[in-house]
C-alpha cells in the first residue's frame, strides 16, 4: 500500500539512493545490488516495489507530474524531491528530462560558443529563454519572471 508510512520510506531511499548514485554514472549502468547495497536494504524489498532500474526511473518520472495541477507548476516547483531535481542535486539529472527532437541533437553536436551556464524561460509569457552567467542573474531573472524561484 503506497499509503504506509513504511513504504513511503522505503521508496524514498531508494529514490536517494539513485539519485546519489547517478552522480557518479549513468543510469543504465546501476544495478540493483548496487543500489541495494549502498541503501543497506535486500534486493528482495527492491523487487516489491519495483521491476528493474528502468522501472524505478519511470516511477519518479511518472511521480513528478502527480503534484501538479497545471503544466506551469512543473517550472516553478523546485523542492520536489527527485533525482531529476536539479535545485536539490548538484550535477546533471538522473537521466533526460524530455525527449529531444533533431534540432536539440543537432545543438549538441554542434554547440555554439557562449559563457552561460543557466536559463529560464518566460513560461507565463511568450515562452522567451532567458540565459544568464552566473546563478545570481539567473535568480533575477527569474524573479522578473514571476517564476517563484
Amino acid at each position: 500500500n503506497d499509503n504506509d508510512s513504511r513504504v513511503k520510506r522505503t521508496k524514498k531511499l531508494i529514490r536517494k539512493g539513485l539519485a546519489e548514485l547517478a552522480k557518479k554514472k549513468s543510469i543504465n549502468k546501476i544495478t540493483v545490488k548496487e543500489l541495494t547495497d549502498l541503501i543497506e536494504i535486500n534486493r528482495g524489498t527492491f523487487y516489491l516495489h519495483y521491476k528493474d532500474i528502468f522501472d524505478l526511473v519511470e516511477s519518479i518520472e511518472n511521480s513528478l507530474y502527480d503534484e501538479f495541477n497545471d503544466p506551469k507548476d512543473c517550472e516553478v516547483q523546485t523542492d520536489i524531491d527527485s533525482p531529476y531535481n536539479t535545485y536539490l542535486y548538484d550535477g546533471l539529472p538522473a537521466g533526460p528530462i524530455l525527449n529531444a527532437g533533431k534540432d536539440a541533437f543537432y545543438a549538441v553536436l554542434n554547440p555554439e560558443e557562449n559563457d552561460y551556464f543557466y536559463f529560464a524561460a518566460d513560461i507565463h509569457g511568450d515562452g522567451k529563454v532567458y540565459y544568464s552567467k552566473t546563478y545570481e542573474e539567473h535568480l533575477q531573472i527569474c524573479e522578473e519572471l514571476n517564476l517563484g524561484l
